[in-house]
């Protein structure tokens, strides 16, 4: 914003207007860098073509779904759902991990929903190391890539340095409900 001589500024020109769509955080091409800060939600997405319907798991219950999906067949009909190209037949319900992480790069808190089995995997091998006590004091590097077609995902992990104390208070003051996604809602949206 230009600065007009003897005029008084109406906003900063560092701002920043957030949307609803900056509450996630969606891996991009190149680094993607971040620290978890709460627990691991687990669900089910249905990708249907209004939008995606998803369902929480929870570890006791896992179970009891038999590792398909807690949708049941009545649901997943009323569904328009997409062909998948690779299989040619109505695409299945996709398990996946959801979580608060502070966003490295963008320097905001978020919610990072994870689909990708094969980053998934990359991090419960991280997870269960015995070094690893508290996944809060780490940052995991997610580096993203595609070639011929296909994407790839390279995790790093590094005991990184504290958050600062301005993003430590902005933490504690924060009211994210992770859960919130599985009823539709936003996360940071206080009721």
């Amino acid at each position: 914003m230009e600065n007009l001589e003897g005029k008084k500024k109406l906003f900063s020109e560092e701002i920043i207007i957030p949307s609803k769509g900056d509450q996630f955080m969606d891996f991009e091409i190149g680094e993607n860098r971040f620290r978890v800060l709460g627990q691991f939600h687990e669900g089910y997405v249905v990708y249907d073509d209004k939008k995606p319907k998803m369902r929480e798991v929870f570890a006791k219950d896992a179970c009891k779904i038999d590792g398909v999906s807690p949708f049941t067949d009545e649901e997943l009909a009323s569904y328009t759902r997409k062909i998948s190209p690779y299989t040619k037949r109505l695409e299945e319900p996709v398990y996946f991990w959801a979580m608060l992480v502070y966003n490295q790069i963008k320097e905001r808190f978020q919610v990072l929903k994870i689909t990708q089995i094969s980053v998934i995997n990359q991090m419960m091998k991280v997870l269960k190391k015995p070094d690893f006590q508290e996944f809060d004091l780490y940052d995991f590097e997610i580096s993203k890539s595609v070639e011929n077609g296909f994407t790839k995902y390279l995790i790093a992990t590094g005991k990184d340095k504290p958050l600062t104390e301005n993003v430590m208070k902005k933490f504690e003051t924060l009211y994210c409900d992770v859960s919130a996604i599985f009823r539709d809602e936003y996360p940071f949206d206080k009721k």
